[in-house]
């Protein structure tokens, strides 16, 4: 690259980046501080001390300039440039994930068939006489909103975390929807991925759910509620026969949490604990 473009183009960076610094010089001096202790004093030797790094910058950039020195004039570009697209590209970055993110909110719920709509506005106002009625004793039926959500996986999002809106789930359910459907996103069927919701747990299993699916983390459902500590979750299934034999490749399984897991992790066992053992026990479990 010609020296005659990478001068005018650094002490360009170079005059920038000194505005920028006295701008923050003047901001630091008159503002008030949030800090009696440490006054305007520290923001001010912070600006000042980037200041002389500059002024050695600009030393730097004279001598290069007058060797014509490519690869020093290459370096110090790379050095100029640097705060400035830093200053420029985070807030930038910031933008585009809270705008995609944005765009992704959008897209769950968003069906486009005028049937499908109107069931996932009922399902959004936990309507389940109306979701009902719109289902008219059919199974649900197919589609899926542009986030790849059908009627049951959009139910599932809105009552997650949310106590108390597990009817439209249920009125799916009743009405047919695939307990067992798997996400392709999680690799998960809707009973690997329900968190603190026991009647939910419940709506599932009742509706024909395989409580003994291996989930994508290569166990069933009643070993991940075991680690989180969903003992209401994890007694239901073990009651409703569960299997407590099986184990991943990372030798995650029902005696990992109930035993190494007890004394490695949280010492004294956790409120619940002592129940799932006893249900087990009442199985016939050999757990100890």
């Amino acid at each position: 690259m010609n020296t005659r473009i990478l001068v005018p183009v650094n002490w360009t960076l170079w005059g920038i980046l000194l505005a920028v610094l006295l701008y923050g010089l003047v901001r630091v001096s008159t503002e008030r501080t949030s800090s009696p202790e440490a006054g305007r004093g520290l923001g001010i030797f912070a600006v000042l001390f980037l200041l002389v790094l500059l002024a050695g910058a600009g030393f730097l950039l004279n001598v290069a300039a007058r060797r014509e020195s490519t690869k020093g004039l290459i370096t110090l570009t790379v050095i100029l440039a640097w705060p400035l697209v830093s200053i420029v590209a985070d807030p930038a970055i910031k933008a585009y994930k809270a705008r995609r993110f944005a765009d992704d909110e959008a897209r769950v719920g968003d069906f486009k068939d005028a049937t499908l709509a109107s069931m996932a506005r009922a399902i959004a106002a936990n309507d389940s006489a109306t979701l009902v009625q719109l289902l008219g004793g059919k199974r649900p039926p197919e589609g899926k909103d542009r986030a790849g959500n059908d009627l049951l996986a959009y139910a599932l999002v809105v009552a997650r975390g949310q106590q108390g809106r597990s009817g439209p789930v249920r009125a799916l359910l009743a009405a047919g929807a695939d307990p067992n459907v798997v996400d392709p996103r999680t690799g998960n069927t809707p009973l690997g991925d329900i968190f603190d919701d026991a009647e939910m747990v419940r709506a599932f299993v009742d509706n024909g759910a395989d409580i003994d699916r291996i989930q994508s983390d290569g166990t069933p459902a009643v070993v991940r509620f075991i680690g989180t500590r969903q003992w209401d979750s994890a007694l239901y299934l073990i009651e409703k026969g569960a299997r407590l034999d099986i184990v991943n490749q990372h030798g995650l399984s029902v005696d990992y949490y109930l035993n190494d897991w007890k004394e490695s992790v949280f010492g004294e066992h956790p409120e619940g604990w002592d129940k799932v053992r006893e249900a087990i026990a009442k199985r016939g479990g050999t757990r100890k």
